[in-house]
């Protein structure tokens, strides 16, 4: 008998041409293959109703007038009460009702396990809803910037949210970075269980092509005016093709920086792209570009699955030595880790590549291998069923 779980998220895709949480949909679809049946438990976007997702069952709940119902999915809930403090009215209803329209779902569902993707502020729904059911299981999921804003915005809170993974039956995170900071702020061990890329790996591979290539939101934390500037130290050098696919609050801003840097006919922003797109995208890359820094909130990258991706299609990849991207990039054996901040290194990684095809090809490979054998879905979910543990086993039994 499969086990049920339902999955407590912040963000979920508004419709089939929504690109956000991708890694989400592909986690609960290979979950679907190995006995365990996913649904979802997500705050509605402007009136949206409960629905089916490929076969996935949604439950959108409401928390404010329709036309103002905005608290969540077009940018995080910290930015956007820091931006607008008047939406923190929005968060104690979206709090007050979550919770409440949380117990019936799962009263009414008889879940085996709910498992609460960022714990801040969900956490909370995970601990009352254990005072009321004490015999639904509950696991938290962290990625890295509520453990970061906890640390940096909110160290009040630090002492509650020990108590409340305290009272959880497991946690998991997204990288071995994130868990060494869950244990050293929260003081509990958890199972590191990476995530994994949205998509099948590609049969196929082609040679590598001539971009460099940077796919992610366009914020402060990705560190895109480090590319940019890299870039320009090499402009006069080399004719080097930058590529951004992406979108977000500092768009704006980097155009003009690579106007003021005179690259803007160096760099070509394509705002977001679906699937078929980005498969175009990757192909015609020569390498893969993730230059990360931490942001003025102390938040960095959680993972960079963005990484894995370039991967899974054999291209050479450079990051930031930080955060989840250590997990990814073996220095000098899967791609090249630069200092964060920092163009002039950045810049000589790039160049190190770019006329190196030899050792791009060898990093690309090597790159593929650590993919299939460190991030493959048969692992990860084989991870989430080890840390459900019990359960499975008591499931598998019933079968």
């Amino acid at each position: 008998m499969p086990l049920s779980i339902c999955h407590v998220v912040t963000a979920f895709p508004r419709s089939k041409d929504d690109i956000i949480t991708p890694w989400l949909i592909k986690l609960l679809e290979e979950m679907k293959k190995n006995d365990l049946t996913p649904s979802v438990f997500v705050s509605s976007y402007k009136g949206l109703k409960d629905e089916e997702y490929e076969g996935i069952k949604v439950k959108r709940f409401r928390y404010f007038f329709r036309k103002y119902e905005d608290l969540t999915h077009d940018e995080t809930t910290p930015d956007r009460i820091k931006s607008r403090p008047w939406y923190f009215i929005h968060l104690c209803f979206y709090m007050l009702l979550g919770w409440i329209n949380l117990l019936i779902f799962v009263k009414k569902s008889k879940f085996d396990i709910v498992q609460i993707h960022w714990p801040l502020p969900h956490a909370l729904w995970g601990f009352l809803l254990k005072k009321i059911s004490p015999e639904v299981r509950i696991f938290h999921r962290y990625y890295g910037a509520e453990v970061r804003w906890l640390k940096h915005s909110f160290p009040v809170l630090i002492p509650v949210f020990r108590y409340l993974l305290k009272m959880a039956d497991g946690a998991s995170a997204n990288s071995s970075v994130t868990a060494d900071a869950v244990k050293e702020i929260l003081g509990r061990e958890i199972s590191y269980i990476p995530d994994g890329i949205p998509f099948e790996i590609p049969d196929k591979h082609n040679d590598l092509g001539y971009e460099i290539l940077f796919v992610g939101r366009l914020v402060e934390r990705k560190g895109l005016p480090v590319l940019l500037k890299a870039i320009k130290i090499l402009k006069e050098k080399y004719n080097l093709k930058l590529v951004v696919v992406g979108q977000g609050s500092e768009e704006k801003h980097l155009k003009k920086l690579a106007l003021d840097l005179d690259i803007n006919e160096n760099v070509s922003f394509l705002g977001n792209l679906h699937h078929k797109g980005l498969d175009e995208r990757y192909n015609k890359a020569y390498m893969f570009v993730l230059p990360a820094v931490i942001d003025s909130k102390g938040d960095t990258e959680g993972l960079g699955v963005v990484l894995l991706e370039a991967m899974a299609y054999k291209r050479p990849v450079i990051g930031s030595n930080l955060g989840g991207i250590v997990d990814i990039i073996i220095d000098n054996k899967t791609g090249l880790l630069v200092k964060p901040d920092d163009p002039e290194e950045l810049a000589n990684a790039i160049e190190k590549l770019w006329t190196d095809r030899k050792l791009a090809e060898k990093f690309a490979e090597n790159g593929f291998k650590w993919l299939e054998e460190k991030f493959g879905w048969n692992s990860i979910v084989e991870g989430y069923k080890k840390l459900y543990g019990k359960e499975c086993n008591e499931k598998s039994s019933d079968s």
